[in-house]
Order: structure tokens, then sequence, then C-alpha cells
């Protein structure tokens, strides 16, 4: 099984049903990468060890391939010099042998100051790794009046090659087309004053716009594509027709967290805040605590979320695989 990881720590657990796909996901909470399994019970996620990844700090935006043979992420080194220390983002790759990840490479490191790495996704088949970088610091992540590059990352040859450039590249995780052929991403749009949903053709590097929304995700197995306001979740064709909405969940995330499809594509998940817990004082009612929630939503029954885990912890990227035997 995938999760033959030593068990560094335990995070919060919610239940799930047997009816949600048997995968495996992994997050980050910016501190450590967790696993865990689905389709059985309880999710209960692990922390996975090795020393190789005690030399990051922090870790963002993991991100698995389909088959789970692969888990990439970026790893923020603390590089001490000697009168100063600062940051080295570095990008990583984790190879699944029998059940662990413990062999990886380096492929890539940036001084965030003149680079910053963004959100990754794997391609269909498993052999490339798309993400944006942008040029110039800007709070760790290319948002925001920065130009943006789209690069993709050819694993054979370890190697990078620009797909364009594009101002205004909001926080979502770039999705694929289940060929191959596209990647969907959102972009800010400064005079609508809101996100708007684009494709780009990897070979002619043609872009379009879409549709309003953000954190567009594509099924890994139908011509579904899905993307959010924070207010609702929309389904539409590829080429964002036929929209409308699928849920309305005012509680919705996509800052940070995307729509994540299962493999066999009948179901995804998304985060949403839980409900807050309110104290009264006086006649004013004070915010005491927050968490936020996990769901598993299947296609067929929307209206019937499924709440998978819960935790008081803040994570940085969600990806969902077949787990690897």
């Amino acid at each position: 099984m995938i999760l033959g990881v030593l068990i560094i720590s335990t995070l919060i657990v919610a239940v799930t049903n047997k009816n949600v796909y048997r995968g495996v996901l992994v997050l980050s909470d910016s501190c450590d990468i967790f696993l865990g399994l689905t389709g059985k019970g309880n999710v209960r996620f692990t922390e996975i060890d090795g020393t190789f990844l005690k030399r990051f700090r922090l870790k963002y935006f993991p991100a698995l391939s389909r088959d789970s043979t692969y888990l990439a992420f970026i790893g923020d080194n603390l590089i001490k010099e000697e009168e100063k220390s600062h940051s080295l983002y570095t990008l990583v790759i984790l190879e699944n042998k029998k059940g662990l990840f413990k062999e990886y490479n380096v492929i890539y490191q940036a001084d965030p100051v003149k680079e910053t790495l963004g959100m990754l996704n794997w391609s269909p088949d498993g052999t490339k790794l798309v993400l944006f970088s942008s040029k110039g610091f800007n709070s760790g992540f290319p948002v925001g009046g920065f130009e943006s590059s789209l690069k993709i990352l050819d694993l054979e040859s370890k190697s990078f090659f620009e797909i364009l450039k594009i101002k205004n590249v909001d926080e979502s995780t770039p999705s694929w087309s289940r060929d191959g052929k596209f990647i969907y991403f959102s972009v800010w749009n400064q005079s609508k004053g809101e996100s708007e949903v684009v494709k780009c053709n990897v070979e002619t590097k043609q872009l379009g716009t879409l549709t309003e929304g953000a954190a567009p995700s594509c099924s890994p197995t139908s011509n579904i594509l899905l993307f959010s306001d924070n207010k609702n979740i929309y389904q539409a064709d590829l080429d964002g027709k036929n929209k409308r909405i699928l849920i309305k969940d005012y509680r919705a995330i996509s800052l940070f967290t995307p729509i994540v499809w299962a493999p066999d594509g009948k179901s995804f998940l998304y985060y949403r805040w839980g409900l807050s817990k309110f104290k009264p004082i006086g006649i004013i009612q004070a915010l005491t605590g927050t968490y936020q929630e996990l769901v598993a939503v299947s296609l067929n029954k929307p209206n019937k979320p499924t709440v998978i885990y819960k935790t008081d912890k803040s994570f940085w990227g969600l990806s969902w695989a077949e787990c690897k035997r």
C-alpha cells in the first residue's frame, strides 16, 4: 500500500462512508506533508517520514501523479550565509518505491526574491508537471500584477519549457484536460473585479477566456469542467458553455485548495469553512473558533455531500490519486 510510512503525527479525524472513492489523498499544512486513505471508514492522515524532508522548513503544494507513482512539492530551504540567511524554493519529486516515498530528485531551485513557484499538477499520463513561476517576490505566490510564466516540466529529460507569459494569474492550481492538450486556470480581471476561467492550448499556445469563475478543474474521464466563485460550485462543458450551479455553498474555499476529482471521475472534493462557533458578548456575537471541512461530492447526488475530514489547520494544496499497490 502507498501508506508504507512511519506515523509521526495524526491530525483531526472525521468519519467518511464506504461510497467515497477508495484512493489516497495528499495535503500539506505548509510545515509537513500528509497522506491518507479514502473509502475505508475513518480518514486518518499521517505525516510522510524521511530525513530528506527535514531539510525543508516549509513544504507547499504537494501533487500526486494519477497512479501515485510520483509526489511533487515545493520545499523552502533556509540557506545560512556569513552574515544573513535567505530562502531557496526547491521543486522536489519523490518516487514511490514499494509503498515508500524515499527516492527523490531536486529538479529546480529558485531564489524567491527573484522568482516564486506556484501550485503543481501532473499530466494525465504522469510524464509532465505544470506550474506557474513569477519573476519577483509577491508574498510567495505568483498573483496580482506580476507577470507569470506557465511552464511544463518533462519528467524524462528533467527540463522545463515555457508555454506563455501572462499577468494576474490567481492562486488556483492549473488543470489538464483529460487528453493532455489543454491547461485550464484562472486569472484576475482587474477591470471587471472578478476572476475568469481561461484555457491554453499546449501545442499552439493559444489562450481563450471561457467564463467568470476561479479554480477550474477538468474531469479525468469526461468533458466536464468544475469551478467556483467562493459562493457556488459550477459545472460546465470544457468550452465553458452550459454553465449551471452544481452546489450552492457560501462556505466553499478555493484559495490554495482546489476542487479535486477522484481518478474515476465520479466524485470530487472541495474545502469549505465549518460552521463557526459564536459566543455572545452583550448584544455582540464574537467569533470564538473556526475550522475547515473536506467534502466529498458524488456527481450523481450533488445535493448529498459527505464530510470526510475536519481540521483547525489551513492546507496548501490537495491531490487525490489511485492507491498504488
